[in-house]
């Protein structure tokens, strides 16, 4: 008896599927909306930018329907492969690659033009599902935790340095996958926690205030000051409600906690001001209004 052929059309999950081609219709009539030229209002000019996605959009498609026909053990024999070639072009394109808008993430000749960071999301994508599918501890030790950080650590970093800020959160976004598979609730809170106080100290930081003896400053001291008043309030509760023996493992969580938000707090505010392109900040600002 002949082995059955698996492809990965065997377990479509059409809602996703639906999801996805309603996020891309959207988008292309977004870039058609935002690009509008009078000269060029057909939906179907393939010679303006929106007939340019819409040829995108049908390559991807084939794409898509050729990767789903393809047996599902190549993609478990094949990631670590797939990962490393990725990996290797992001290492490339720092060195070779093309500037486009201050990030020098692309390769081209002409108007033609690869991002390897795309095809890196898919591949570290493949390598996390084969690494974790093949750890029995699942995310339960850290050493397991430390071998995911690293795969997604690697191309993450490689795309900050084109740099490339958008593509860096999406590889943030693979954490909530991980919650999935058994990632502590702690480590997302904390993670949340991050995007709460670096949100509010980039906010913060795009006002100036003037404190007494400081002078002007930005908001970020407001920040500063908040937290400095919840650790002294939290060192209070310890020391009046926590029996003595347990006081100071508390005192030095709280103090790290302090001091690691003070720094993540100033940190942000300094990487806006300082590191990123002008770009880069217009978008962030036009996010927070």
């Amino acid at each position: 008896m002949s082995a059955t052929r698996r492809t990965s059309t065997g377990n479509i999950d059409w809602i996703t599927v639906g999801v996805y081609a309603f996020l891309v219709i959207l988008g292309f009539f977004s870039v058609y909306s935002a690009t509008y030229n009078k000269a060029h209002s057909a939906l179907f000019d393939f010679g303006a930018i929106h007939g340019k996605q819409l040829i995108w959009v049908g390559v991807s498609a084939v794409l898509a329907v050729f990767i789903m026909n393809i047996e599902a053990d190549f993609f478990n024999k094949f990631a670590l492969f797939i990962y490393a070639f990725f990996i290797l072009l992001l290492i490339l394109v720092l060195a070779i690659g093309k500037e486009v808008n201050g990030a020098k993430a692309w390769f081209g000749v002409g108007d033609f033009g690869i991002q390897p960071s795309e095809f890196a999301k898919m591949s570290t994508a493949l390598m996390l599902a084969k690494y974790i599918s093949g750890s029995e501890s699942k995310l339960m030790t850290w050493k397991t935790r430390g071998n995911v950080a690293v795969i997604i650590g690697i191309p993450a970093l490689l795309v900050l340095l084109q740099p490339d800020v958008g593509s860096v959160l999406v590889f943030v976004g693979f954490v909530f996958a991980l919650y999935r598979e058994g990632l502590s609730g702690n480590i997302l809170l904390i993670g949340l926690a991050a995007i709460v106080l670096g949100s509010s100290s980039i906010i913060a930081g795009s006002n100036k205030i003037t404190l007494p003896l400081v002078g002007e400053t930005t908001g970020v001291a407001w920040i500063m000051i908040s937290i400095g008043v919840l650790c002294w309030l939290s060192i209070m509760f310890i020391r009046n409600f926590v029996p003595p023996r347990n006081r100071r493992t508390l005192y030095i969580v709280t103090l790290s906690a302090g001091i690691a938000a003070s720094s993540f707090s100033f940190g942000v505010n300094y990487i806006v001001d300082h590191v990123l392109k002008d770009h880069h900040k217009t978008r962030i600002y036009v996010l927070f209004g």
